[in-house]
């Protein structure tokens, strides 16, 4: 901090003769420098103070004497005021009058031609929006509110509402106008979530900013001109025959653990979600296809799927003509926690079951349209994804992994 350099006497200004309104001060640095400040008051300027530092006495004066001129604003005559602006030029403040003058001077300066009626309403589209002023938390409710209207499963409800609140909560207080693209970055930062999570808040909150405008509640995205994180898609892994064995033997012989043999199978064998596996109905399990229906779908779109010899004969002791292939009522991450970790397959890999079925069914089919279509995916996202993932020829393997029923139950090859 600097302070001032003075007596308690009247000071004698450095400089003679200057014009009204404005001072100058000799001021003392933390370093004990001197240098020399400018005040231009409002009594100079006739709109606002404005404060220069000059680290001589001679830069100073020349700048007073010179460039300093440059910030005056001459009031016009009250005549002048009436031929352009009507009645309404005498109901300004002077100070109102010298504000709007140095205004359109700034303009002039920065070679814009639009007028201070245009800078007005863009002032007021920004910071007083058409549709009102909402909170970021009733904005999510609402979004919510029509994205439940439009048919969104509570899952897409749910995953999109958690992120959304968690920003809320930092910002609970605020208008969703009010937050700029600054506020934003600054606060995934301050975050220091990784590159995914990053770019996954930076989608989610796209979607809240794009309603608002929808909506009139603000005419800019925050999100807009952020960089998105580029990040590697990771890494597809799956089971080894012994592993899936392991996994559908464990199962069938635990009988805690016994309702999970049927839907891990189907998993297996069929490629079936976890999300459709829990909404999965027997009378949909036929003799030769699964039928998943649009309303189970993940994609919302119907779907068929070929009952290989291998799933067949791990569900037909199982099969029923109705009723939900996974028990209502029970937790399926709880048990299914306990199966892996009764089988010895630790860590699990993500989406393990079903990346299974799109390996081994592209590697032994090599047609990535059939395994799309069994999958409810995309051929790009097939050969993408499951290309080159299993080797030495386990997919023969894989679709001979038949449960035969003997004095014990056994597969053809021994389990370790």
């Amino acid at each position: 901090m600097s302070n001032e350099v003075s007596s308690g006497k009247t000071k004698k200004s450095p400089i003679a003769k200057l014009p009204p309104g404005v001072t100058v001060d000799k001021m003392l640095g933390s370093g004990g420098n001197e240098y020399w400040r400018v005040r231009l008051g409002k009594k100079f300027t006739g709109t606002r103070t404005i404060t220069k530092y000059f680290k001589t006495l001679s830069t100073a004066r020349e700048w007073i004497t010179g460039d300093a001129k440059d910030e005056r604003t001459s009031s016009p005559s009250p005549l002048l005021v009436k031929a352009v602006a009507g009645p309404i030029g005498f109901e300004l403040t002077p100070n109102q009058l010298g504000s709007a003058i140095a205004a359109q001077k700034l303009l002039n300066e920065a070679s814009l031609s639009i007028d201070l009626y245009a800078v007005t309403q863009f002032y007021l589209r920004h910071t007083r929006p058409e549709g009102g002023e909402k909170t970021i938390p009733e904005v999510i409710e609402e979004l919510l509110a029509v994205k439940r209207r439009a048919g969104k499963k509570d899952s897409y409800l749910k995953n999109l509402g958690w992120p959304l609140r968690k920003f809320a909560a930092d910002f609970e207080d605020s208008k969703i106008h009010e937050i700029t693209k600054d506020d934003f970055e600054g606060w995934l930062d301050e975050e220091d979530f990784s590159l995914a999570t990053r770019r996954n808040y930076i989608r989610d909150c796209g979607v809240l900013f794009n309603f608002a405008i929808l909506k009139k509640w603000m005419t800019t995205s925050p999100t807009e001109g952020i960089e998105k994180p580029m990040v590697e898609d990771r890494e597809i892994k799956i089971l080894s025959i012994r592993q899936i064995a392991r996994l559908l033997l464990t199962a069938q012989r635990t009988p805690s653990l016994h309702h999970y043999l049927a839907p891990i199978a189907i998993q297996l064998f069929a490629g079936v979600r976890t999300s459709e596996i829990k909404r999965l109905d027997w009378g949909d399990v036929r003799d030769k296809q699964i039928i998943i229906t649009a309303s189970n779908a993940k994609t919302r779109q119907r779907r068929t799927i070929t009952i290989s010899d291998a799933l067949t004969s791990w569900i037909a002791d199982q099969r029923k003509d109705s009723g939900p292939i996974f028990p209502k009522g029970k937790c399926w991450r709880t048990g299914f926690t306990q199966l892996v970790e009764a089988a010895r397959i630790t860590p699990w890999p993500r989406n393990a079951l079903r990346h299974c079925f799109g390996s081994y069914h592209f590697a032994y089919h090599k047609n990535e349209n059939l395994t799309a279509a069994e999958m409810g995916n995309t051929p790009q996202v097939i050969f993408k994804h499951y290309r080159a993932v299993v080797l030495d020829r386990d997919e023969i393997k894989f679709w001979k992994l038949i449960n035969k029923k003997q004095e014990k139950n056994v597969i053809p090859f021994k389990v370790a």
